[in-house]
C-alpha cells in the first residue's frame, strides 16, 4: 500500500517533466530500493517514510543537473566529479627548507610539552610517594623480626 502510493505520487510528479524512459528508470530504482529494504526486514511504511515526500524527490530529480538523467547516470556523474576534485587535492610536502624547519620545531615542541608534563606529574607525586615508600619499607623491615 505505502509503496504503491509513493510510486504513483512520484510518477505523477515526474510525468511531463522528463522523458518517459527517465520516469520509468527512476520509478524502477525506487521500487527496487523499497523491495530490497523490505527483504532486509523493514516495513514498507518505514522505508517510504525514510525516503520522504515523493514530490520533493521528483523536484530534486527534475532540477538536478541533467534532469533527464536516471539515478544511475547521475551517480556516475557524481563519481567522476569526485575523482576530478580528488586529483586537485594538494598535500603538504617537505619540499622547502622552512617546511622542514616547521616540522622539526613542531616535533621538538611536542617532545618538550610531553617532558614538561611528565616533570610536573613527578613533582606532584614524588613528595607523596617517598614518605609512603619509606613507611612501607619500615613496616616490612620490622614486621619480619
Amino acid at each position: 500500500m505505502y509503496r504503491n502510493k509513493f510510486l504513483s505520487s512520484l510518477r505523477e510528479a515526474l510525468e511531463g517533466n522528463m522523458s518517459e524512459q527517465a520516469v520509468k528508470e527512476n520509478l524502477q530504482y525506487y521500487k527496487t530500493y523499497i523491495e530490497d529494504e523490505v527483504k532486509k526486514g523493514r516495513t514498507e511504511k518505514e522505508v517510504v517514510e525514510e525516503l520522504g515526500d515523493p514530490w520533493i524527490i521528483a523536484k530534486t530529480l527534475i532540477e538536478s543537473p541533467g534532469g533527464e538523467q536516471t539515478y544511475e547516470e547521475a551517480e556516475e556523474d557524481n563519481v567522476s566529479r569526485y575523482e576530478d576534485r580528488r586529483q586537485n587535492v594538494h598535500i603538504l610536502g617537505l619540499d622547502t627548507w622552512w617546511k622542514k624547519a616547521a616540522l622539526i620545531l613542531a616535533i621538538v615542541g611536542i617532545i618538550f610539552g610531553i617532558g614538561t608534563l611528565l616533570v610536573g606529574v613527578v613533582r606532584i607525586v614524588l613528595p607523596i610517594l617517598i614518605p609512603f615508600l619509606a613507611i612501607m619499607f619500615l613496616i616490612k623491615f620490622f614486621h619480619k623480626k
